[in-house]
């Protein structure tokens, strides 16, 4: 099945897998507990991010994991990208079907409501459009919790 997803590195997605919440990132665990948390542990100053990394999870219900591709910490939302589940049978549909639900106001870059499934194969660039709109074929999608 075809999806559309905003990205700015669709081929980082699917090798990452997974969908961080948008915002909630830092370059160091240290700087993402000091942003994101606030009941951070006095020394946490002085603590290795390794260490701070286990205080985190185990205090705290959170899935914390390293974007390669952007070079940040990220809470994760879920494994699987976000997306838009299109009705296409055909890549050319695909790409016609997003630009147009991007022209219309459909989609956008929050809200996706689903996220992929099984093996995602990057489709190509929607041109035309504000936001770097994409297209993925997966094996499913699921409706995100």
């Amino acid at each position: 099945m075809f999806v559309a997803r905003y990205t700015n590195n669709p081929e980082g997605d699917i090798q990452r897998g997974w969908s961080g919440f948008m915002g909630a990132e830092a370059e160091t665990v240290q700087k993402f507990v000091a942003l994101f948390i606030y009941d951070a542990p006095e020394d946490a100053d002085e603590m290795s991010d390794d260490a701070l990394l286990d205080w985190l999870l185990d205090t705290h219900d959170i899935d914390l994991r390293y974007d390669e591709a952007l070079g940040a910490w990220r809470q994760v939302h879920h494994d699987g990208l976000s997306c838009w589940p299109l009705d296409a049978e055909t890549a050319e549909e695909a790409c016609a079907e997003a630009a147009e639900m991007d022209k219309g106001g459909k989609i956008a870059w929050a809200g996706f409501g689903s996220y992929t499934q099984g093996k995602v194969r990057y489709v190509g660039r929607i041109e035309g459009t504000g936001d770097p709109l994409h297209i993925f074929e997966c094996d499913h999608t699921q409706v995100e919790a």
